[in-house]
């Protein structure tokens, strides 16, 4: 056991009396000095950040007290871990004397201000943004660049130029009127797709295809309407005692243009009436022939067009009218084939 004791005392022994050479002194001196250096930064930047943020509450020490103060608490730091370091030969009951001396004051610390570390500690004196420009003014170059890759571009940037404001296109939009369009800057580029302002858009209702009129039903139409027909014959008659009387060449083509237009209406009506006469008696037969136990037979459209030609054939031929109709038919027919014949122009004389 003495044997194992001296043994382990002349290790300990040789760690202390270990000579260092001095190239690697300097080295040991430039990163400790590196790292001083930035817990520097690290410490100036929090207190600036600090002040920025919270106002100082009563009671609370001033921002120069509270450099001391880290100051103080930065050396009793490096105090115990130097010890520590210095004293690994030791004892152990001795290391935990001394362990339990820093963390009681690490604790007294804590006790002052919970919830903040040693950066923290910071007298909370409120300072514009000019103050923070001027003391980071004074800082180099590199130091700031340091200070940014350490920390964070965005909050270097938040402590020192504040938050970002609103940019115009983040805000609403506003319109005088919300029929108006919606007034776009033109420098900015047009979205591929474009937010279209919704106008109202009139919607014109027509009675004739409105549910609330009701079904059209031709004769119920007629029924209803028919005082417009005696109108417009009374305005026919009107118009024609007016055209014996008129003299001026004008008035009087206005008033057998208007003439001829109205007997043509007429016309016109009483041809869908004779139609729709003619379509309900087709329907009819076929009711009849579907009650003896025939099949429905349905016209087509050339089948009720043969039906008029005949209707109307023999209306010409009972009237008298049914020569000149035929002569007015055979000309227009000559007519439209000779154009169709080739060669019929005039050949181009030379001279």
């Amino acid at each position: 056991m003495a044997s194992k004791a001296k043994g382990g005392i002349r290790k300990g022994k040789g760690r202390e009396a270990a000579p260092v050479r001095p190239g690697l002194e300097q080295k040991a001196g430039d990163s400790d000095s590196e790292d001083s250096d930035q817990e520097e930064l690290e410490r100036n930047f929090s207190l600036i950040r600090k002040r920025f943020a919270a106002p100082r509450p009563p009671g609370a020490p001033d921002s120069s007290e509270a450099r001391e103060g880290e100051d103080s608490g930065a050396e009793e730091d490096s105090r115990c871990g130097g010890e520590g370091g210095e004293d690994t030969g030791e004892s152990d009951a001795s290391d935990g004397s001394e362990e339990s001396d820093c963390d009681s004051e690490d604790g007294d610390s804590g006790d002052q201000q919970p919830g903040l570390g040693k950066l923290k500690n910071t007298g909370g004196k409120m300072e514009t943004r000019e103050e923070i420009q001027r003391e980071l003014s004074a800082m180099s170059f590199e130091e700031i660049m340091q200070l940014q890759n350490k920390v964070g571009t965005k909050i270097y940037n938040e402590v020192a130029y504040g938050s970002k404001r609103k940019s115009s296109s983040e805000k609403g939009m506003k319109r005088l009127n919300k029929n108006r369009p919606m007034e776009i800057s033109a420098k900015q580029p047009v979205p591929f797709l474009r937010r279209v302002v919704p106008v109202k858009k009139t919607v014109f209702r027509d009675p004739r295809f409105d549910d609330l009129s009701g079904e059209y039903n031709p004769e119920v139409f007629e029924k209803t309407h028919k005082f417009i027909g005696d109108i417009k014959k009374k305005e026919k008659e009107l118009i024609q005692k007016k055209l014996k009387k008129v003299k001026e060449p004008k008035k009087k083509e206005r008033l057998q243009l208007l003439l001829k237009r109205m007997v043509n209406q007429e016309e016109a009506q009483k041809r869908k009436q004779i139609q729709r006469e003619r379509e309900l008696e087709f329907k009819r037969k076929q009711r009849e022939l579907v009650q003896q136990g025939k099949r429905p037979f349905f016209l087509k459209k050339s089948g009720i067009r043969k039906l008029e030609l005949a209707e109307k054939y023999n209306e010409l031929k009972k009237s008298g009218k049914l020569e000149s109709f035929l002569s007015k038919k055979r000309k227009r027919n000559a007519i439209k084939d000779r154009k169709k014949l080739p060669f019929q122009q005039k050949p181009h004389t030379s001279y």
